[in-house]
């Protein structure tokens, strides 16, 4: 897939939730993004940790069959840092500069909280809920999310889409608006919000840097 001369670096943000009232600091609940990623993603528009880049026009390859066109998705990998398990349950999406307002989209995940080395059934949100020389984990929970779907593609496009025609004096096919498509460099803001065990409720949020073009996805 073609690049762009630039691509802003990854900006990440984190919103801390803040327990109830009546709980302890072992108590506290800390949801944390911490970065995007590919993994186990197949698709035609290119995803990693830092950016994205969406083909937003679908055409031919050259050997006339159809480029690949898919809706975009990339995993979120986040760390429950304390006790309770927290449970991802809808993410919010909304992109300056698109024109498109935001978007709100259900999502299940469950984030584990900690848990002891030694037993790993045990919930723990400290090494000292393990007992005596034991050790509380952390693990990293992927999530993959539809990011932008074939609507929001087709609307965020500025310009026009290549299309075949007739030439009117050779008769030939020949391609109109190659490159009438305008590049736009914009950022994803995601919202992520999930609720705890006892219904208390965390948000985290990231942003993603994306680039809007005509890319070629044809692998040939």
């Amino acid at each position: 897939m073609r690049k762009l001369a630039s691509v802003c670096a990854v900006m990440l943000g984190v919103l801390i939730g803040l327990p109830g009232c009546g709980s302890d600091a072992g108590d506290r609940l800390v949801l944390s993004f911490e970065r995007f990623t590919n993994e186990g993603i197949t698709q035609a528009d290119s995803v990693s940790d830092t950016h994205a880049e969406v083909d937003i026009c679908p055409f031919l390859c050259d050997d006339l069959s159809a480029e690949p066109f898919t809706q975009t998705s990339v995993g979120a990998v986040f760390v429950n840092h304390e006790k309770a398990n927290i449970r991802l349950e809808s993410y919010s999406l909304l992109v300056p500069g698109s024109g498109i307002e935001e978007i709100t989209r259900s999502i299940t995940a469950m984030i584990p909280g900690g848990r002891c080395t030694s037993n790993s059934s045990q919930s723990c949100a400290l090494d000292v809920d393990c007992g005596t020389g034991g050790q509380c984990l952390h693990t990293e929970t992927t999530v993959t999310f539809l990011l932008y779907d074939i609507d929001f593609k087709q609307r965020v496009l500025l310009g026009r889409c290549p299309s075949l025609a007739r030439d009117p004096d050779t008769g030939n096919i020949v391609v109109v608006d190659g490159d009438a498509v305008i590049p736009q460099n914009l950022t994803a803001l995601l919202t992520f919000t999930g609720v705890d065990d006892r219904n208390e409720e965390y948000t985290v949020t990231a942003a993603y840097p994306t680039s809007f073009d005509n890319f070629n996805a044809c692998t040939q």
